[in-house]
């Protein structure tokens, strides 16, 4: 009788968690959606209002510097490629994550180790070791995304497993 208790609210737990990705997987496309909003839609954009609020949202979390923004034909991007790598990364990630196709359990390594070339990538443009690449920008930025996503996911994950522990004294 316990048993079967237990295994339902893990059930019951999982499809939480399982709300929780689809959360982010929609909000991550409704983020991505807005800043590729001038590639995918050139025509919506050439008006004034929907142009400036685009790109007020985006100016608070991306510097949006034109020599850094990846373009298509005319349209440019609104945000550099190091945060368009970031955003699309966990985008990718979560779709994934969303089948079930990465089931992960990470030590901080991995965080490390794909977290390091956004770091040094972008130390060595601003002190002028090598000129600003937006593929290598686009590229770091694609791993860090996914890798914190994940982290993201994980710790979210584990504090339901907490959470039920403690609930139901299965320390």
């Amino acid at each position: 009788m316990i048993y079967n208790r237990i295994e339902d609210r893990l059930h019951t737990d999982n499809k939480k968690f399982k709300a929780i990705k689809y959360l982010f997987f929609f909000l991550l496309l409704f983020w991505s959606a807005g800043f590729l909003f001038p590639v995918l839609s050139p025509s919506f954009t050439g008006k004034p209002f929907v142009n400036q609020l685009l790109n007020y949202n985006y100016s608070i979390v991306c510097h949006q510097s034109e020599s850094s923004q990846i373009n298509f034909g005319n349209a440019y991007l609104l945000v550099c490629a190091r945060c368009a790598g970031i955003y699309l990364g966990a985008l990718f990630i979560i779709i994934i994550m969303l089948f079930n196709f990465l089931k992960l359990k990470l030590s901080l390594m991995p965080l490390l180790i794909f977290s390091a070339p956004l770091v040094i990538d972008a130390f060595a443009v601003r002190f002028n070791i090598y000129a600003y690449s937006k593929t290598i920008a686009f590229i770091t930025g694609l791993l860090c995304g996914a890798i914190v996503l994940i982290y993201i996911l994980e710790t979210i994950e584990n504090s339901f497993n907490l959470l039920y522990k403690r609930k139901y004294g299965l320390q």
